[in-house]
C-alpha cells in the first residue's frame, strides 16, 4: 500500500483495515512536511501520528518529500527519520522526487537509503 500523511485518511483507512483482518502486511507512507525547522519533536510528531493511523508500531517505508532544497532543513529532517528508524519505528527510508546531487548528499552523509521514487510522465 503506498499511502502519505497527507493523502487524507488513507492511512487511518488501512490502519482499520489492519485490525479487521487481525494479519500484518507491508505498508509505506510518505513523509512531506511544510518547509521550514524540522526538530526532533515535529518529525516525531508526524511519525508518530503515521503509526498510530496505521495501527502498528513500524513503518515498513517512509518516503521522504522536500519540496526546496535552499531550506537546508531537510538534512535535518533526515537525521531524524534516521533515529526513528534506529529506533525500529520506521524499517526502511526512501525519498520521493529528489534530484541525482540530492540523492548523492544523503548517501554521501550516512543515510540509509532504499529508493527514490520520480515522478514519470509519458
Amino acid at each position: 500500500m503506498d499511502l502519505a500523511d497527507i493523502y487524507g485518511s488513507a492511512e487511518s483507512f488501512i490502519g482499520e483495515f489492519r485490525k479487521k483482518i487481525n494479519k500484518p502486511f507491508e505498508a509505506l507512507t510518505k513523509f512531506v512536511p511544510n518547509l521550514g525547522p524540522m526538530s526532533k519533536s515535529i518529525v516525531t510528531h508526524y511519525i508518530e501520528q503515521s503509526l498510530q493511523r496505521m495501527n502498528t508500531n513500524c513503518i515498513d517505508m517512509v518516503q521522504f518529500h522536500w519540496w526546496d532544497y535552499n531550506d537546508l532543513s531537510y538534512l535535518d529532517a533526515m537525521y531524524h527519520l534516521s533515529k526513528l528508524q534506529q529506533e525500529n519505528k520506521i524499517k526502511h527510508m526512501g525519498l520521493t522526487n529528489f534530484d541525482t546531487e540530492h540523492v548523492k548528499e544523503m548517501v554521501e552523509s550516512g543515510f540509509l537509503i532504499v529508493s527514490n521514487q520520480i515522478q514519470y510522465s509519458i
